[in-house]
């Protein structure tokens, strides 16, 4: 659905945001220590795209902050996917070729 003109908008706050309030609330239910993904910046990055669109404002301040929040978050992300991963006592996922 991001590939929806309009409809990605919001549906980048439902992928996006949703998966790390998902992440987390799964590494807290099952008490898994590790980094927990960060909500506050997928939210403002998720907030930033649409107000790209302002004219001059967007282009040269919002979408480059909005592609950087988002970088950081989606690290965030992955390392509390990996600590999902690990706590599964999985060293290598790669399968056996």
């Amino acid at each position: 659905l991001c590939f929806v003109p309009l409809f990605n908008l919001f549906w980048n706050f439902i992928a996006f945001w949703g998966l790390t309030k998902d992440l987390n609330a799964h590494l807290a239910k099952h008490d898994i220590q590790g980094p927990r993904a960060n909500e506050t910046l997928a939210l403002i990055s998720c907030i930033l795209v649409p107000l790209g669109f302002i004219p001059f404002l967007g282009l040269f301040i919002l979408w480059p902050a909005s592609i950087v929040l988002g970088l950081i978050a989606f690290k965030s992300v992955k390392d509390a996917a990996v600590a999902i991963v690990e706590s599964r006592g999985v060293t290598d996922p790669a399968p056996a070729a």
